[in-house]
């Protein structure tokens, strides 16, 4: 990080350490875990469906089948799960199911190409408790992967300097020139990503305002769907 912020090009090693320190720095913050845990609660309801109880209240399916195996549970001293349980149970693990996705996000952040930009202009790079966002450029920014031809990865390195990763030039390490407007991109798309805390070097009405009108905007995960 420190030779990023002097403007050194990274050899293949300090790459490979700092695709990987952003592959911590986006799985194990807050909303990484919450996007994992909503997954993990959902696929565990529907496996545990006919094995569990809906709720804390007394088993009232009218599933013959589920109230079958639900007492044969009892008679044998098992007290079946109840649905509500789950939730308590994947939150325990949701952190590091989280963390371990860091090794497979790692080579595809290094993968890519990277653009340091140089604030220019009145306004500074932010950071926030989801430090490493993405989407695409514009207002397209939601329903986006990494692997998506036109994503692009904010990453604030310091508040003079911002690091974009996207798909549009060979891997490697790039300079371009800062402008306000590529600054409040950057910015804009990190105060959205943000659960609860938005850091800066200073303070700023714009930027406070900014956030105002991003607040309870973060990433959600949700889950449709069956398992066969």
């Amino acid at each position: 990080m420190r030779a990023l912020r002097a403007g050194k090009v990274l050899d293949a090693d300090q790459r490979a350490h700092v695709a990987l320190f952003m592959a911590y720095q986006y799985t194990r913050v807050p909303v990484s875990r919450r996007k994992t845990e909503t997954i993990q609660h959902s696929i565990m309801q529907l496996l545990a469906r006919g094995q569990a109880e809906p709720s804390s209240s007394p088993c009232q399916s009218n599933d013959a089948s589920t109230r079958s195996l639900i007492e044969a549970l009892r008679s044998e001293g098992i007290r079946p799960i109840r649905l509500d349980e789950l939730r308590d149970e994947v939150g325990q693990h949701a952190m590091l199911a989280s963390i371990f996705r860091a090794d497979d996000l790692a080579p595809v952040f290094n993968a890519m190409a990277w653009f340091l930009v140089r604030r220019k202009g009145r306004y500074k790079f932010v950071t926030s408790d989801n430090p490493v966002v993405y989407g695409a450029p514009g207002d397209r920014d939601r329903g986006v992967g990494l692997g998506t031809a036109g994503v692009e990865v904010s990453f604030t390195v310091s508040p003079e300097i911002g690091l974009l990763a996207n798909w549009r030039a060979p891997a490697g390490q790039y300079e371009t020139p800062g402008t306000d407007g590529i600054t409040a991109i950057v910015n804009k798309r990190v105060i959205a990503g943000a659960l609860r805390f938005v850091y800066a070097s200073e303070y700023s009405e714009a930027l406070l305002r900014l956030v105002l009108k991003f607040r309870d905007t973060a990433p959600r995960v949700v889950v449709r769907g069956t398992l066969d």
